[in-house]
């Protein structure tokens, strides 16, 4: 007699391949998924690090135009710092678009959004001094970054993400006239130079 059916236990062990396969794929699916776009902000970050410095090369001096920072639509004369990148794309185009972060998380926001500033929502973050002005002592006169796979963004870039920590750790993804792309963990030479001021500092009288 032929059975036309299977019996409970096959069906079980059926399912329990299926979740064990499940759970070893779908991990893998994720960490390839954010190595994936890892790596197009990395691109990203190349290329506008490469259209600033071409401007800057053809102009002698990083784009610059308001909103300013940290003031946003405050007089030219007024701001020492600008986070606009759009004379990237005009009146000459050293990139035809500016991209977006694909890490960036805003509530309440879309990407291309206009933030009420100049700016869109999801722009890399970019700061460029003003022309004349002392440069930052470790991005030189400009520095563009990514949030990173931990979806948050430092005050000030100086940690780059590191995926040997892991594809969440945190840091994020640095570009600067004088760094390049930034590998080095920035806040061990900060630290270090913090070090070094406290052991030359007399004591008071």
């Amino acid at each position: 007699m032929t059975r036309k059916g299977f019996t409970l236990i096959e069906l079980l062990i059926v399912v329990a391949i299926i979740g064990i396969l499940a759970a070893v794929a779908v991990p893998n699916f994720i960490n390839a998924r954010m190595r994936a776009l890892v790596s197009r902000t990395m691109a990203d970050v190349r290329a506008l690090a490469s259209a600033v410095d071409m401007y800057r090369i053809d102009n002698n001096a990083p784009p610059f135009r308001q909103p300013g920072w940290p003031c946003g639509l405050c007089p030219e004369d007024q701001i020492d710092s600008t986070y606009n990148m759009s004379p990237l794309t005009s009146p000459v185009a050293y990139m035809t678009h500016l991209p977006f972060d694909p890490f960036i998380e805003i509530p309440g926001a879309k990407l291309g959004d206009n933030r009420g500033d100049g700016l869109l929502v999801g722009w890399y973050l970019y700061v460029a001094r003003k022309e004349g002005l002392p440069k930052d002592s470790y991005h030189g006169s400009w520095w563009i970054w990514g949030w990173g796979p931990d979806k948050t963004r430092q005050g000030y870039p100086i940690r780059p993400y590191d995926s040997s920590n892991g594809t969440v750790s945190s840091g994020d993804i640095i570009a600067s006239e004088k760094q390049g792309f930034l590998t080095e963990d920035l806040s061990i030479r900060a630290g270090r130079a913090a070090e070094n001021l406290e052991t030359h500092t007399l004591p008071n009288q």
